[in-house]
């Protein structure tokens, strides 16, 4: 009787697979063409057209020969990378530019006047054809001056700033805009003298660190200031980088002899901001701290 019930299901399961399949008129090979997994293993990636649940083409690789049995799958837009671009300041060039990950190819570049040229021809040599992008895409002549520190937010939005102009600057989407042209500034805010940090917390928080003074900002994820009036804490660091992990530290390195300074999202508020001291000692931090980093 196991075995009647056991030959039911299995029956059942793989009618089902079908029924799946052919509701997306029908998973194919992609070109045929295989890769690798990162243990040597051949793959083959599938094809789901649009319908069946997705909303366009999508795409799965799996082991070559292998057999589904149970799993939830989270199937992404055909041909759409997790990180599509790789945005660069152009520190001395007052400029942000926007580069393509998947061919390296140039996609727009944002000035300190405010306007925004977008590559339309020779995009992935290197002399590439700029064209001034009209209209404009809102961004403000305070923008971009000297721009250094940057940071992403999954979703889209990309925050950069200002060594020189005192300003950070938020870019995000237009609404509605597909395609690789749809980045426009969303906002430039006052942050002191030198801002040499700015990271993204596990909230969506933005926080900014100036070198020029011993403040930290921090900003909602819709670009608006978290706190009141003067807008900072006083931490008493400067700042030179910034680096947030997965547990809510901030981390700060500030370029001199004190080290690494740490301070929480859910602890550091305008009123008070408990921090942490890593320098010397063991950790042999009594050197110059510039640059930080983080695993995963």
């Amino acid at each position: 009787m196991k075995f009647f019930e056991k030959s039911i299901l299995i029956f059942f399961f793989f009618t089902a697979l079908f029924l799946v399949l052919s509701s997306n008129a029908y998973a194919r090979i992609d070109d045929c063409s295989t890769t690798t997994f990162s243990d040597g293993s051949p793959s083959e990636t599938l094809i789901f057209p649009a319908g069946g649940g997705t909303n366009t083409d999508a795409k799965i690789t799996l082991p070559k020969g292998a057999t589904i049995t149970s799993a939830t799958v989270n199937l992404a837009p055909k041909d759409v990378i997790g990180t599509p671009y790789i945005w660069v300041p152009l520190t001395e060039s007052n400029q942000l530019v926007q580069i393509k990950t998947s061919d390296g190819s140039f996609v727009s570049r944002f000035k300190r006047d405010g306007n925004t040229d977008d590559c339309t021809a020779n995009c992935a040599t290197n002399s590439p054809t700029w064209t001034p992008r009209s209209p404009a895409s809102n961004c403000s002549a305070n923008a971009f001056s000297n721009p250094s520190r940057i940071t992403t937010i999954p979703g889209g939005d990309v925050w950069a700033a200002d060594r020189v102009g005192s300003y950070v600057t938020r870019l995000g989407k237009v609404t509605g805009c597909a395609g690789d042209n749809c980045y426009e500034c969303k906002g430039s805010y006052l942050v002191g003298s030198n801002p040499k940090g700015v990271t993204i917390d596990s909230e969506g928080n933005i926080w900014v660190g100036d070198n020029g003074d011993t403040y930290v900002w921090k900003f909602n994820p819709d670009g608006t200031y978290a706190w009141s009036g003067t807008h900072y804490v006083d931490i008493g660091y400067p700042t030179y980088g910034m680096m947030a992990d997965s547990k809510g530290n901030i981390w700060i390195s500030t370029g001199n002899s004190t080290g690494v300074v740490k301070i929480n999202k859910d602890t550091c508020t305008q009123a008070s901001c408990p921090k942490t001291v890593v320098s010397g000692g063991t950790f042999s931090l009594s050197g110059s701290s510039y640059g930080l980093g983080i695993d995963n």
